[in-house]
This record gives C-alpha cells, structure tokens and sequence, in this order.
C-alpha cells in the first residue's frame, strides 16, 4: 500500500522495536491503513524478550548508539534536522527530556510532533529514588530524583505544550494529564493496551474445562516490585479450600535475584510443590500454557505508577476466554465492567483467595462467561481497532 503519511519515531524501547504497542500497532496496523514508521533509537544488545510480540518490524531503524551517552543526544536532534523534511510527523516515545531537544529541531524545521506515552518517566525516576533512598543508596536516590524532578518540569511545561497531539496508556493517565498542564482534551487521546488477535491460539484448541481443573495462572513480570508474595499468599488460603490447586507462573524477572526471591517465599509458606514457574517463554508458548488453566489472575499493586497503567494481562487472558480475577486499578476495573468474565477486588490476599474460590468452585460457568466477554474485548481492544482510531488522529494532524 502507497503510504498516505510518514512517521519519524524516537524511542526510549532498543532496536529491533519488540513491544506490541509499536511492533504491531505501528509496524503492522498503521502500515496497512497506509500509515508507514521508521524508529530511531539504541540497538538491542540481546535477542527480543519472549514475552513480546512475534511480529517482525518492516519499518526502517536506525541506531543511534548508547542511550545514555551524550553525542547520542546530538545524533538523535541532528537526525531530526536532516530527516525531517522526509517525514509528515515525528513521534518522540517516552523521552521527555531528549524530547524537549527533538521538539525544538522538528519546530526549526516546521514538521508537527507527537508525544507518545507509554510510561510516566519521571515518576518512574522519582518513586525509584526512593527505593534507593530506603536501601541507603542515597547517591542513586539523589540522581533519580533530581533527573525525575526536572524532567517532570521539562515534561509539563514544555515538551508536551509543544506537541500537537499527546497519545497516553490510559483515560486516568489522559485525567492526570489534562490537570498537570492544562493542555485541551482535543489534544489528548488514550490508547490503551490492546492484543494480537492473529496471532492468538485458535479458540477450538481449547480444551474443555472440567470441575476437577484447579489451577490458577498468572502472566508477566515477576520483578520484587509487582509485590507478587500477596499472591502466594492468596494461593495459600485457596488451598484450604481447593487442597489440589496449582499455581502456573509464567514469566520471569528483569533481576534473577528477585525470582529466586519469590521461589523461595514460596517454599517459606510450604507450597514449593504446588507452584510451577515456566521462566520466561516465547508469547504463543506462554498463550497456551495458560490455555489449560481454570482462572488467571491480573495482579497490579496500586499506586502512583500503576493507577495510570494499562495492563496487557486482562486484555490477554479475556481474548483467550480465560476468566480472570484482577485487583482494583483503572484500566483493569473499566475493562471487566465492560467486558464482564471476571471480578475485580481489592490488593490483598484475602480478597484475591475469596474470588479465586468463587471462580474455581464452577470453572465450567467462569469459562462460559469469559467466553462470552470475548466478543467484547475484542471489540474495544484489538489493534486492528486502536489503529483505526490513531490512523484518525494522526491523519487529521497533517490535514
């Protein structure tokens, strides 16, 4: 297909772009309504992680060396200086300082930018800093709140403001934003995260649920900070109910040694021989393993960071007509109330056990309704349909 607009995009993610939110959604999506994205950005120094999606990237990438290293601040504003002329926008992802940079080149050269949010950075920045300051790293707690502190700033008051469209993660991070720059909802849009539907299992592979199945899964990054020991703990009180329920954790860790915490916090509350952990596997393997469970869970913790987020789990558990039990954020209440086929509570164990049991006491009715939330789900979050409604937007921009 002739392409009808060019994008530029900037990235904080490495080469080769490997999150759905660009490698499908941009790269395939946007690609076939006529929508064509080059990348820039620093060069993956290992293979895609297993847990992104399978598809390949078209689109054409450039490297513009350590992401941290500062002629690389200078490769990426002359990039925009040289390129610009060739692109009708240029997109700068999660990069809110280097995008105040990128956004004052493109302005040089009269080419309109987008700000894409995937992440709020210098919150990411400030909540580290006190992680850091806990531990007694009170070096690395100065650093990350000072470069959080000021990229904030950059963020709200210039980079943003500077945007002719701003695309966030989530209505409530589209809320937040709206209050902190007073920038007008017309120029904000949420794009939430969405699923792969080509490249889901066939609903016939599904094997039939019976009243014996008992296995409770759960998918994505176990890192210290997911807070996934309530969890366990949650899993604990459903064996006093369900003594033949098994735990299928798949995914793994950015750190080794929180995995090896998590398994051993395990074995603390006696249930190592009744949690499985896959590590990580590549995303269809991880799709059908999960295939077999009776229910999966959707584990945020509240907070800042991920009131704002925009959860693959739900989404992918609900388009493999799983049902899910998933905790009280945003994203994950406004999808189940629109989509039904699982509970929301709270983030303690107790309330994750009691809709677990309620679940796993008819697994053959919990998979009916969470097929029949499918549909649905399908409707409001495939990215064949989010990229209708970016293409839109982003055509409208250049119009």
């Amino acid at each position: 297909m002739t392409a009808h607009m060019k994008l530029l995009m900037f990235m904080r993610d490495p080469l080769p772009p490997g999150r759905v939110d660009v490698s499908v959604l941009f790269d395939r999506c946007l690609r076939a309504q006529g929508i064509q994205s080059d990348y820039v950005s620093h060069r993956h120094k290992t293979t895609t992680p297993a847990s992104t999606s399978p598809a390949a990237c078209v689109g054409h990438q450039w490297d513009s060396g350590p992401r941290h290293h500062p002629r690389t601040w200078w490769r990426e504003v002359s990039w925009v200086s040289q390129q610009a002329p060739h692109y009708d926008l240029i997109v700068v992802r999660d990069k809110p300082l280097m995008g105040a940079a990128l956004f004052l080149a493109a302005r040089l050269r009269q080419r309109p930018c987008v700000y894409w949010m995937s992440f709020p950075m210098p919150l990411g920045d400030q909540m580290g800093a006190r992680v850091h300051w806990k531990a007694g790293r009170w070096l690395q707690a100065a650093v990350c709140w000072v470069r959080g502190s000021v990229a904030q700033w950059v963020l709200d008051h210039w980079t943003l403001p500077q945007a002719r469209h701003v695309f966030v993660q989530s209505q409530s991070m589209l809320e937040q934003v709206a209050r902190t720059t007073s920038l007008p909802r017309a120029r904000l849009s949420a794009v939430p995260m969405g699923v792969d539907v080509p490249n889901l299992p066939p609903q016939a592979d599904a094997p039939e649920t019976s009243e014996a199945n008992a296995t409770i899964g759960y998918l994505g990054s176990m890192d210290r900070a997911r807070e996934l020991h309530v969890l366990i703990d949650a899993f604990v009180l459903v064996l006093a109910q369900h003594p033949r329920a098994t735990l299928l954790m798949v995914g793994s860790a950015p750190r080794e040694d929180d995995l090896a915490w998590l398994r051993a916090y395990a074995a603390a509350r006696g249930v190592q021989d009744r949690v499985s952990f896959t590590g990580a596997l590549p995303m269809q393997t991880a799709w059908r393993r999960l295939m077999d469970v009776a229910v999966c869970v959707s584990a945020v913790p509240p907070g800042p960071l991920h009131d704002v987020s925009s959860p693959t789990k739900v989404v992918e558990y609900l388009a493999l007509g799983l049902p899910v039990v998933a905790n009280d954020i945003p994203d994950q209440r406004e999808l189940l109330e629109a989509c039904g086929g699982g509970i929301c509570v709270a983030f303690t164990a107790a309330a994750f056990a009691q809709a677990l049991v309620s679940l796993l006491n008819d697994p053959v009715q919990a998979r009916a309704r969470a097929r029949e939330a499918r549909p649905r789900l399908l409707q409001l979050r495939s990215y064949e349909v989010l990229s209708q409604q970016v293409a839109t937007t982003l055509l409208s921009l250049s119009a």
